[in-house]
């Protein structure tokens, strides 16, 4: 079960789930002594969503994994997009899990005015789950580095 945590639960929990969302930061992130300051305030004001993926693991509900999510406006087209900014996963989620998952972010997404949920990925696992739930995988991300 996906569930958003408050800003107070991540606050409080904030050295751990600091570590999930690191772990999966999105391509275009470099690395910056307040990037993870940024994404706390961001998260505190309510700009980003933070999500935990409830689960039973060995007869014990548990954390299985970490989703923040932010609204991207297209300042061209007007269009409003929900980006799942990161996600992070500490255990084996099933296919079942993911359906649920998503159909979470995607009733979040439409009650926000969103037209589309993207993400970026790496993992063949990601872009396998995304084909089988109907999504689409065929965009590169192309990118520069411009500093130095």
């Amino acid at each position: 079960m996906l569930i958003q945590l408050r800003p107070d639960y991540v606050a409080s929990n904030w050295n751990i789930i600091s570590k999930a969302i690191e772990e999966a930061d999105p391509p275009y992130v470099h690395d910056d002594p307040e990037k993870m300051n940024n994404v706390l305030r961001a998260i505190l004001s309510e700009k980003m969503h933070c999500w935990a993926y409830y689960g039973e693991l060995e007869g014990k509900a548990t954390i299985l994994g970490i989703l923040v999510t932010t609204v991207i406006d297209d300042p061209c087209s007007g269009v409003r997009n929900l980006l799942i900014y990161s996600m992070t996963g500490y255990n084996r989620i099933t296919l079942e899990m993911y359906k649920d998952g998503f159909n979470t972010l995607k009733t979040f997404a439409k009650g926000i005015g969103c037209h589309r949920i993207i993400a970026y990925t790496n993992s063949r696992r990601v872009a396998q789950v995304t084909r089988l739930l109907g999504g689409e995988t065929e965009y590169i991300l192309v990118s520069f580095e411009v500093a130095e």
